[in-house]
């Protein structure tokens, strides 16, 4: 089964529902629906200097975590991090990825609508002219879109844009490259839209070293709802139909 060619990492860190685990499990919960056999690790990042406030409900947050889902699946981090950092310590230092292919999700994005044809995207990624589709639709616009959709092995278009959460990729071949950039200061692995912030180059242009499209299942390729992380809890209000302006 899919558990010898992925493995999940979710990353989190504290916001205003702690210590209630609500979101995060919904998260997790829509990842086990989609992949029921495989593993799933969530990082957990350290508390700001400037946010002391959330450190005892913070605490809670993680003991529920831990009693929930394992301390072995639950790692977390004393000092504060930031997501690229905690997973270039996970795949790069520690080697703790032992499936070909890698699911990155952050603790406010869930999978919802049709099941995902996973077996169809592992097969995408084995043929190598992909190397990290994602499921996030977020920010584009026609000239960063091939809209020639294609449908083999799964429906998906290509893409010149990134986008941090929400995406599958090769570890040996996505993972490990991107985060060795990140160690080595060229980008920074926040979306492409932060001032400042080279990764885009990566993926367009002369520049480019990896080639990335959606997943884009016909007539709704909507696979992942924004939850309210930053807020207390409540689910996001915005847009559910692609921005493709």
């Amino acid at each position: 089964m899919l558990e010898d060619k992925i493995t999940a990492v979710i990353t989190t860190s504290p916001i205003p529902s702690h210590p209630s685990i609500h979101i995060i499990r919904d998260v997790y919960d829509s990842i086990r629906a989609q992949l029921p056999d495989i593993g799933i690790f969530i990082l957990a990042d350290g508390v700001r200097t400037e946010q002391s406030f959330f450190s005892k409900p913070y605490r809670g947050y993680i003991s529920h975590l831990q009693n929930k889902y394992g301390k072995k699946f639950v790692k977390l981090h004393n000092k504060f991090y930031h997501q690229a950092a905690m997973l270039r310590e996970f795949v790069l230092h520690e080697n703790r990825v032992s499936t070909p292919y890698l699911l990155f999700m952050e603790h406010d994005w869930k999978f919802v609508g049709d099941p995902i044809d996973w077996k169809g995207v592992v097969e995408l990624l084995e043929k190598g002219a992909v190397d990290c589709l994602r499921f996030a639709i977020s920010k584009e616009r026609k000239w960063q879109l091939d809209r020639g959709e294609s449908q083999r092995p799964v429906p998906h278009v290509m893409t010149d844009s990134y986008c941090t959460t929400g995406h599958i990729g090769s570890v040996e071949k996505f993972f490990k490259p991107l985060l060795t950039l990140y160690n080595e200061g060229h980008c920074h692995l926040c979306s492409e839209g932060v001032p400042g912030n080279p990764i885009g180059k990566y993926f367009a242009g002369e520049s480019k070293r990896f080639n990335a499209a959606i997943y884009w299942p016909s007539p709704d390729p909507i696979r992942l709802h924004h939850l309210d992380g930053r807020g207390a809890g409540i689910e996001w209000a915005g847009p559910k139909l692609p921005m493709v302006l």
